[in-house]
């Protein structure tokens, strides 16, 4: 019916929206060892699990659309935030010694 299609729309926008809260959360609590490849991997990865697992094309392997019992939306939020960290921790970078004495003469 019309109700379960804007049901299912919702949700499917719900879940993709929500996959920023990782890289929000890094920001707001001023984490620098977040990269910005860790941020687009995360979002990508983020969004393109929301959108497999909502729409069914995953539900083979996690055997229906909600894998584990949870909400898809939520599982993808799982693995956006264990994408952000691994792969900031795989391309971050040292500062060069005059960008670091740059920065402590500013006070950050």
């Amino acid at each position: 019916t019309g109700d379960t299609i804007l049901a299912a729309v919702g949700a499917l926008a719900a879940g993709m929206g929500v996959q920023i809260l990782p890289t929000c959360a890094a920001m707001m609590f001023n984490q620098k060892c977040v990269t910005s490849e860790g941020v687009i991997a995360s979002v990508v990865v983020g969004i393109g699990l929301t959108i497999a697992l909502g729409l069914g094309w995953l539900n083979s392997i996690f055997g229906g659309p909600n894998p584990f019992g949870i909400f898809y939306a939520f599982v993808a939020l799982i693995v956006n935030a264990i994408v952000l960290v691994g792969v900031s921790a795989l391309t971050r970078t040292h500062p060069k010694e005059e960008i670091r004495t740059a920065f402590a003469q500013v006070g950050w």
